[in-house]
């Protein structure tokens, strides 16, 4: 039986009246709490609006997620570094036409040669995914590297890890 259908355009435009609101109460928010905490507290507020904003397709979701990075390196340290771990799909720095593109692609452009792409391969293994008709799923085998392919190639060398660096 299907739930209750949520018009997400309509769900996205009260979002954004409570991030006004937050915006407009900071000062009493911070002084009943903190700056710390008002920060998480408007920024868990953004996310919700961020989810409504893609299902609704005013947002895509790969800008709400570099978005959502770029916010928490300016609440780290400064020289602070983050390691994200996401599908090639969202990392790569490519913006194909149109201007939108994925995560990375924004984060190269806010932060230059100081986004790098760390890639891995495996030769055997298993894996989790979204799988057509099954959602996620971590029941996937990861097919044995073939003769001729990169993977292959650095499982014969026999070494437990290997890091190639194509800067």
């Amino acid at each position: 039986e299907k739930g209750p259908q949520i018009d997400a355009k309509g769900a996205a435009k009260l979002c954004r009246a409570v991030a006004e609101h937050f915006d407009e109460h900071r000062a009493d928010y911070e002084a009943a709490s903190s700056e710390t905490e008002f920060a998480w507290a408007r920024q868990n507020a953004r996310v919700v609006q961020q989810c409504y904003e893609m299902f609704g397709n005013e947002v895509p979701r790969d800008l709400s997620m570099a978005r959502n990075v770029r916010w928490i390196l300016e609440q780290a340290p400064p020289d602070a570094k983050i390691v994200l771990w996401a599908h090639n799909g969202h990392v790569s720095a490519d913006r194909p036409g149109f201007g939108m593109g994925p995560m990375g692609a924004s984060l190269r452009e806010w932060y230059g040669d100081k986004y790098v792409v760390l890639g891995f391969a495996a030769n055997t293994g298993r894996y989790t995914a979204i799988t057509k008709g099954q959602g996620l799923s971590s029941d996937n085998e990861l097919q044995a590297a073939t003769p001729g392919c990169a993977e292959y190639a650095f499982h014969a060398l026999g070494l437990p890890r290997f890091i190639l660096d194509l800067r």
